[in-house]
């Protein structure tokens, strides 16, 4: 996503909620969720058309929805995860969710805006939201 995971997330799959234990706290909660970093999505045998949701900083509440296209045999050596294709700039961290982000655009839009200068230096000059750079998604930065 372009995120720095300085922020709780939570995937949930066929009912089971998965997290970083690192970071999870318990709340009032019934059932503990799994641990994320140990979890395979192989394990979960998810099938084609299945979804799942992510969850990503609880304040923001970035809630993306995923869905298996295809589920194909992995070649031996393939490093994995990978983004095959994308679309569009990641919003920036800590803007605010969707209202903050759709704030953020309008002000680098409009010259004019009052908040204008202290966004476009926020975001470290400028920012493409229709940019998407497939090299950069599989850095891992």
């Amino acid at each position: 996503m372009g995120w720095t995971d300085s922020h709780l997330y939570e995937f949930e799959i066929n009912g089971q909620r998965f997290t970083d234990f690192e970071t999870w706290e318990p709340f009032d909660e019934d059932e503990e969720p799994g641990d994320s970093r140990v979890a395979r999505l192989r394990d979960l045998k998810l099938k084609e058309h299945s979804a799942f949701t992510y969850l990503y900083d609880f304040g923001d509440h970035w809630l993306h929805d995923v869905i298996v296209e295809e589920v194909i045999p992995v070649p031996k050596g393939e490093r994995l995860p990978r983004c095959t294709a994308g679309a569009r700039a990641c919003p920036p961290e800590d803007c605010g969710g969707t209202h903050g982000y759709f704030d953020l655009l309008e002000a680098l839009h409009n010259p004019s805006h009052p908040e204008h200068e202290s966004y476009r230096v926020w975001v470290g000059g400028s920012f493409d939201p229709e940019a998407f750079d497939l090299r950069k998604a599989n850095s891992g930065r």
